[in-house]
């Protein structure tokens, strides 16, 4: 315990005061360090200490994993190790439906309807309707052009190149008016399709190709 000596002053005298005048002298008061507020805040820094020691050496490095290794991780738990030999999902029990085989006509028409579906995405971002739409501008990820240079390259092996199906048509329009009506939404599509062309459209164009 720390000793703390100080000097006391006569006071002033009031016309209440009856006592007599006192003379100065030397007090000694002693502080108590340990007060019961000491002794919470104490204790709190030690809970939280013990709780930091123990939290899980990984929490470090999920805070610094990029962003895109959170979205695996989250696309991982959704598929088979049928579909993807990282997934986790358990496959059900029924016998699974016949693989998909892609034929170069079809192939065709997927790239017809893709090629007006980003020609429609990238309409919008340069319209900017919305004006932070102008921030998906120049981001090469631009398919539409590429596209045309491949169905051209198609129409030079001999192939017919298709019109648009419905499903394009309807899809594009429907990128329009949400474009307007929940932009949110259509953020939500301009990402999806970029991301979904980045990768299943390579591993589909490797079975036709």
């Amino acid at each position: 315990m720390a000793a703390l000596t100080f000097l006391s002053v006569p006071r002033a005298q009031s016309p209440l005061d009856r006592a007599p005048p006192t003379r100065a002298v030397n007090a000694v008061f002693r502080v108590q360090p340990r007060t019961g507020f000491l002794v919470v805040a104490a204790r709190r820094r030690l809970v939280a200490a013990a709780a930091a020691a123990a939290a899980p050496a990984a929490s470090a490095a999920e805070r610094d994993k990029p962003f895109i290794e959170e979205m695996r991780a989250a696309a991982m738990r959704l598929h088979t190790r049928d579909q993807d030999r990282g997934g986790e999902k358990e496959a059900p029990m029924e016998p699974p439906v016949d693989k998909w085989e892609p034929t170069v006509e079809g192939y065709l028409r997927f790239l017809v309807d893709s090629k007006l579906v980003f020609e429609t995405l990238e309409a919008v971002v340069d319209r900017a309707a919305v004006p932070w739409y102008a921030e998906f501008r120049n981001t090469g990820l631009e398919r539409s052009e590429p596209l045309k240079k491949d169905l051209e390259w198609f129409r030079q092996q001999g192939h017919t190149i298709p019109e648009p199906c419905a499903p394009g048509i309807t899809y594009a329009s429907f990128l329009e008016e949400l474009s307007v009506k929940d932009p949110q939404a259509f953020v939500c599509h301009f990402y999806n399709v970029h991301f979904a062309h980045t990768a299943g459209g390579r591993i589909i164009g490797k079975k036709v190709v």
